[in-house]
């Protein structure tokens, strides 16, 4: 093969792994902690610590305000999944081109960059924490990230779901062996743990935890009314912002639609 110069040469050789997701298309990215156990085991509480989950919120809210196209994130544990698309009007343009590496190594970067400042303050505020340490590269959180596209809403909402489901079966044996030692465990699936922990420590899975912690957490946007000081002159306007809100159980009757209530666009390729 003969080029031009020797940019065209360069520029050839990169673009020819420069791979690109379809257009007008429903595009999930996920990222995941990369070994998470061993950067937080003993930093937080089990068998879930509201520091950690305010973490992974706001990683997930800084993701999404900085993604074009981003409509919803889930988070559970140390992973979060986001739904992206470029079809909301003719006009719309796509993440970045839909350019897989673009868009793999920039979610990652911020998902990562957010949460080692979130992780650095917490880290700050303990006291059994020198200083000193706070400059350890062993604090130092990484993330990975996936990209792929679906064909449909439905396969879209299928994703969030198999999430669900997974962070439901997790919550479910944290929770159990947290309070319960191994051996009692041994032999029994999710729910005969529950039941094992509610009648040994009257602790119930169902009822004393936060939905959130249970289910997972929806990032998603919604509009505030709001009011600023202008000149002496109060002005009031509406914004968009990114809430982070308890997720609901997905498989509940009506559930998947109020997912699409959440996700308005989804109903037009529906």
């Amino acid at each position: 093969m003969n080029f031009k110069n020797l940019e065209d040469k360069c520029l050839h050789y990169r673009s020819l792994t420069d791979y690109k997701i379809l257009p007008n298309s429903n595009v999930i990215a996920m990222v995941d902690g990369r070994a998470f156990s061993k950067l937080i085991k003993k930093k937080f509480n089990l068998p879930f610590d509201d520091n950690f989950i305010t973490m992974m919120n706001e990683t997930a809210k800084y993701v999404c305000e900085n993604v074009q196209g981003c409509k919803i994130a889930y988070v559970q544990s140390d992973e979060i999944s986001f739904l992206i698309t470029d079809y909301d009007t003719q006009n719309t343009d796509s993440f970045f081109g839909y350019r897989l590496c673009k868009m793999q190594s920039i979610i990652a970067s911020l998902a990562t960059a957010k949460f080692n400042q979130m992780y650095m303050l917490y880290l700050m505020s303990r006291e059994d924490i020198m200083p000193s340490e706070l400059f350890s590269d062993k604090y130092l959180a990484q993330f990975d990230c996936k990209v792929w596209s679906v064909p449909c809403a439905n396969d879209a909402f299928a994703w969030f779901l198999y999430r669900q489901i997974d962070c439901i079966r997790n919550s479910k044996q944290q929770t159990a062996q947290t309070y319960l030692p191994h051996k009692q465990l041994v032999g029994l699936d999710t729910d005969a743990q529950l039941a094992k922990l509610k009648e040994e420590k009257g602790i119930d899975w169902h009822t004393d935890f936060q939905d959130g912690k249970k289910y997972g957490r929806f990032v998603h946007q919604t509009t505030v009314h709001m009011s600023k000081e202008v000149k002496g002159e109060t002005i009031e306007f509406d914004r968009n912002v990114w809430v982070a809100e308890d997720a609901f159980e997905l498989t509940g009757e009506g559930n998947k639609d109020l997912f699409y209530d959440i996700v308005p666009v989804l109903k037009i390729v529906r």
